[in-house]
C-alpha cells in the first residue's frame, strides 16, 4: 500500500486458521498469492514487496545488508523459544509472566540492538535518508509492542529515541495514515 503496489488485504479469523494451516505453505500465516503462487512468511513478503514498490534496496547491495540485518535482528525476536512458547500459551497468568520475562529479556534485548544499530546510520530513517521496509518492520515491532499486551508494559519502546523516531516518521507517512484511519 505505502509503496503503490495493490492487493487484496484478506484478514483470517483467528479461529479459522487452525483449519487453514494444513494447506499452507509451513501451516502458517502470513501468505501471499502472487499468480497462483502462495508464497508464506513475512519477511520474504516484506522483501517482495519491497522490491516491487522500490522501498528495498536492489542495487545499493550495502543498503541491502544493512535492511536484512533489520529484519534477521527482528525476526530472531520473534522466533525465539521462549516468543514462541508464549503463542501457544493458553493460561492467562502463565502468559503474562512468560511476557514479563520476554519484556526483561529479548524485547529489551532486542530494541537495545535496533536502536544502537539506528543510531549508528545517523539518518532520519533506520538505514539512511530514504524509506525502506526496514522502517516499516521497526514500525510494526514498535507498534506491537506498544499495543499493551499483559506483562508488556506500553512503554517498554519510550526509551529509544532513534526507534521512536523511525515509528513517528513511518506513522505520519500519508499511505501509513491512510491505511490506519481504514482500518481502526
Amino acid at each position: 500500500f505505502i509503496g503503490g503496489i495493490e492487493f487484496e488485504d484478506e484478514r483470517i479469523p483467528f479461529e479459522d486458521v487452525p483449519k487453514m494451516s494444513p494447506a499452507l505453505p509451513f501451516n502458517q500465516i502470513p501468505v501471499l498469492e502472487v499468480d497462483g503462487e502462495v508464497v508464506s512468511q513475512s519477511t520474504a513478503i516484506l522483501r517482495y514487496a519491497g522490491i516491487l514498490s522500490g522501498l528495498y534496496p536492489m542495487t545499493d547491495m550495502l543498503a541491502a545488508f544493512r535492511v536484512d540485518g533489520v529484519f534477521t535482528l527482528i525476526d530472531e525476536m520473534y522466533n525465539c523459544p521462549e516468543w514462541r512458547a508464549s503463542t501457544k500459551e493458553q493460561d492467562s497468568v502463565k502468559l503474562e509472566k512468560m511476557r514479563e520475562a520476554l519484556a526483561t529479556g529479548v524485547i529489551t534485548t532486542t530494541l537495545s540492538s535496533l536502536e544502537k544499530l539506528v543510531a549508528q546510520y545517523n539518518a532520519p530513517y533506520a538505514i539512511g535518508a530514504d524509506l525502506t521496509v526496514a522502517d516499516l518492520a521497526i514500525y510494526t515491532l514498535v507498534l506491537t509492542q506498544k499495543s499493551g499486551k499483559p506483562g508488556i508494559p506500553s512503554t517498554i519502546t519510550d526509551p529509544y529515541q532513534n526507534l521512536q523516531r523511525v515509528f513517528n516518521l513511518v506513522k505520519t507517512h500519508p499511505k501509513v495514515v491512510e491505511w490506519n484511519a481504514a482500518h481502526e
